[in-house]
């Protein structure tokens, strides 16, 4: 049976978010959806009965995880419990298959996606303006005006500012990123301190110098070294407190009573401003728009006399209904009992009624693990003649008709034996597979991996290509073994964001398939020896320019300094997908002289404590999403540790108002810049999965093609039963 390495570590998110995007071509626009409310709305969360016109009666059942009981937006919760509450919300952002910002939801807008036209509504429209000369962005939000939360009350810019500010209070500790974006006046609001923000980096050093015993202590007391990864981060945002602090005891600075960036314009309309640029604010601003007459108090609402719904600094009045979220989404909460929430759906949802009147959300914990003990019995028995994926038998047997937790490898054969054409997608089980958004690769340390002093020279990089040549041409080793879960990829992002290249796109290429003359190396019809030949005579030709020497097809000669033994560091050892990729890289190395020694970690963490030691040569690995793209090639903590003034101005680039084919040119041009310095191997991107019933949901109803950015629950409001 294959094993299936656990990774403890999520990937680079490597999407950014333009700021203008446009229909193009003459692709059909979908007709706007518009609410169809039964004739009677009724009042509440819990009393109307979800029964619209024509609408299935039989139960959408989706199975989930252990649910924890935290059914309210604002507080931070687990998968399963962020999925209870997604299914009564809207959420004020909306962003297309590939991850990239719908800006006219209201009237919508036709994207494509793998060569199919798919149209995209929201219930804002998001204009985004740069001003220059300020060094500000202004994002303007404009709701629809005919958006109602399931209880008949109108959506209003109100409940959008409430939301906003009760993410933004100090007392909030969820998921939600606002509280840390650029908006003008948030750290002022937060510190309650008119000054805190306008304490520049020149007076927070000279603090810094003038006070060393003093951040000394603190360093100590809160268990802060400088080689932290967030040292310098941390410390300067407590100097800010204490100067601003300073100020404000000697009166020269004020309290502050709302967000200055903050402004409502009308009762659907507002605008927001940050300063200078940056991607990541479109995004923390997917919030859920949560109804204020529900979570806040409408006593203390007063936008005009800084009055935001709740207790400023304490949010537990709004965070006390942990059990019946309520929203503008697609269904209605109406109970939780027995580890089943039931939901009826929202015949007032705006982009339609849904066609299944009733869900329920199933806790599958206790009853999957029942299932695996007892087919552990049947196996133990000496039963073959059973399937052994407790989830796919209590799929087909009806318990659920959705799955969204992940399905190991080493299961997904057992669907295949369920369905009559034993595939994973059949009569009775269908499983859709898409990225997840990590990407896992193959490092070279370019200080340790190099011949003579500098690890920039022809002959360095030359070593490098050997290695990096080999390994690309061999990572199809991970899809020979572990089939669908993998998904190879060529470039240092997510497969599925817009910023990825497409196959046919004429500036697409192969990681690391060119020889020393610019030529392609080998082609994907190539025959395995055809293969193995043109492979042998380009990184021949690369260790001969490393300064390799050869006699009957071995290395005869190494460089000065220059061993042909190397190692390569990798979590989890034979259990670790990339382990296939390096032994069979590494013998094809044997027979032309170079010796790969594999080292096992016990995990990834591990991994990483040697690599930032800095005497390894190479490592398997992978990248947390919260690691941006300066800091993840050339930050002071950069596992690469490149000094290069391209991907400085790159990163900290001034914004432009980039048509989407224009941004996504300029990340595929520095992403084939990243690959001179041969230090990154991209391999490969795990598969998340999602199972559904196909015995018991119409198929062609489902939500088609689902990405990490659109899930199957997208387009819930049109699935149907059979």
């Amino acid at each position: 049976m294959i094993k299936f390495w656990k990774k403890t570590l999520t990937v680079v998110l490597c999407a950014a978010i333009t700021v203008s995007a446009g229909s193009c071509g003459r692709r059909k626009k979908e007709p706007k959806p518009e609410p169809k409310a039964t004739p009677i709305v009724d009042e509440g969360n819990t009393d109307a009965n979800g029964k619209g016109d024509g609408q299935s009666d039989i139960p959408l059942v989706v199975g989930c995880s252990k649910l924890d009981k935290k059914f309210n937006p604002f507080i931070k919760k687990g998968r399963s419990d962020k999925r209870a509450v997604d299914f009564t919300q809207i959420y004020l952002v909306t962003n297309d298959r590939n991850g990239d910002i719908i800006h006219r939801g209201i009237d919508g807008e036709v994207r494509e996606y793998n060569g199919d036209s798919y149209t995209y509504y929201g219930p804002a429209n998001i204009e985004v303006s740069y001003d220059e000369a300020r060094d500000k962005t202004t994002y303007k939000i404009t709701l629809r005006d005919d958006i109602s939360f399931s209880d008949g009350v109108n959506v209003t810019i109100d409940d959008v500012i409430f939301s906003i500010y009760a993410f933004c209070d100090n007392s909030y500790k969820g998921d939600i990123k606002l509280s840390s974006q650029s908006i003008e006046g948030l750290q002022n609001y937060r510190m309650n301190n008119s000054r805190f923000e306008s304490v520049s980096d020149k007076n927070v050093r000279k603090y810094i110098k003038k006070n060393a015993s003093k951040i000394k202590k603190w360093s100590k007391k809160n268990k802060l070294h400088k080689k932290d990864y967030d040292y310098k981060k941390k410390l300067y945002y407590q100097v800010r407190k204490w100067i601003a602090g300073d100020l404000k005891k000697k009166g020269k600075a004020k309290p502050v009573k709302n967000i200055k960036g903050i402004k409502r314009i009308s009762n659907y309309s507002m605008s927001l401003t940050t300063y200078g640029y940056n991607e990541s604010v479109i995004e923390a601003l997917k919030i859920p728009i949560c109804p204020l007459h529900y979570y806040g108090d409408e006593t203390k609402y007063d936008y005009f006399n800084n009055k935001f719904g709740f207790k400023r600094g304490d949010i537990s009045a709004v965070r006390a209904n942990k059990t019946s979220p309520m929203g503008a989404g697609a269904y209605r909460f109406v109970k939780y009992e027995n580890d089943i929430i039931y939901y009826t759906s929202n015949e007032i949802y705006y982009k339609g009624c849904p066609k299944i009147a009733y869900l329920q959300l199933k806790d599958m914990d206790k009853l999957l693990k029942e299932k695996q003990e007892e087919i552990q019995q049947y196996k133990d028995k000496g039963e073959l003649d059973i399937n052994e994926y407790a989830a796919a038998v209590e799929m087909s047997a009806g318990t659920m008709d959705v799955f969204e937790e992940d399905i190991p490898a080493e299961d997904i054969r057992w669907i295949t034996q369920i369905n009559s054409n034993g595939d994973i997608d059949g009569n009775k089980l269908s499983v859709e597979f898409f990225p997840n958004g990590s990407y896992e690769y193959i490092g070279i340390n370019k200080e340790t991996v190099k011949v003579g002093e500098s690890p920039y020279n022809r002959q360095s990089v030359a070593l490098r290509k050997v290695f990096a040549t080999v390994f690309s041409a061999y990572k199809s080793e991970i899809e020979k073994a572990y089939g669908v879960k993998m998904k190879l990829i060529d470039y240092p992002c997510d497969s599925s964001s817009w910023i990825y290249p497409d196959d046919e796109d004429e500036n697409y290429s192969v990681a690391y398939n060119e020889d020393y003359f610019g030529g392609i190396i080998y082609k994907a019809k190539d025959a395995a020896d055809d293969k193995t030949e043109k492979l042998l005579n380009a990184v021949t030709k690369y260790l001969q320019i490393a300064g390799f020497s050869f006699e009957n097809g071995r290395i005869k000669r190494c460089p000065v300094n220059v061993e042909p033994q190397f190692e390569i560091i990798i979590a989890g050892g034979e259990d670790n997908p990339i382990y296939n990729v390096v032994t069979a890289g590494s013998e094809f190395l044997e027979k032309i002289g170079i010796t790969l020694n594999i080292i096992p970690a016990n995990d990834e963490s591990e991994v990483m404590q040697i690599v930032k030691q800095g005497k390894h040569q190479m490592w398997a690995g992978t990248f947390s999403p919260e690691v941006g793209f300066f800091d993840k090639y050339a930050g002071k903590d950069s596992v690469f540790g490149l000094e290069d003034e391209k991907i400085t101005e790159f990163a900290y680039e001034k914004p432009a108002i980039y048509d989407k084919s224009v941004r996504k040119e300029k990340y595929l041009s520095m992403m084939n810049y990243l690959r001179k310095f041969v230090i990154e191997v991209p391999i490969n991107e795990l598969q998340e999965t999602v199972m559904y019933s196909s015995a018991r949901i119409k198929k062609e109803t489902m939500t088609q093609e689902v990405t990490k950015y659109y899930d199957w629950s997208q387009e819930i409001q049109n699935i149907e039963m059979k």
